[in-house]
């Protein structure tokens, strides 16, 4: 059986809506799910599925509004320059 550890160290990053500081492991997740146009911008898990939208083709990445796309399909899929 695989267990998998959290990483608790607290990073030096707050999430922008609630100031809550987020650990490494937490900011590394938002990072890997977040577009890359919300990298200035930090969220913890809760704030992020609140504040948020995912991405209207792949519902794979968060982006700032509702009928946004994500760099990469808009990229791929549409050939438009982010």
């Amino acid at each position: 059986m695989t267990r998998l550890e959290r990483l608790t160290t607290l990073s030096a990053v707050c999430c922008c809506i609630c100031d809550r500081m987020l650990s490494v492991q937490e900011l590394h997740e938002f990072e890997a799910l977040a577009d890359d146009r919300l990298h200035g911008e930090a969220y913890c898990r809760a704030c992020a599925e609140s504040h948020l939208h995912l991405c209207c083709e792949c519902s794979s990445r968060f982006v700032g509004g509702a009928d946004e796309l994500c760099g990469e399909c808009a990229a791929a899929d549409y050939g438009l320059a982010v």
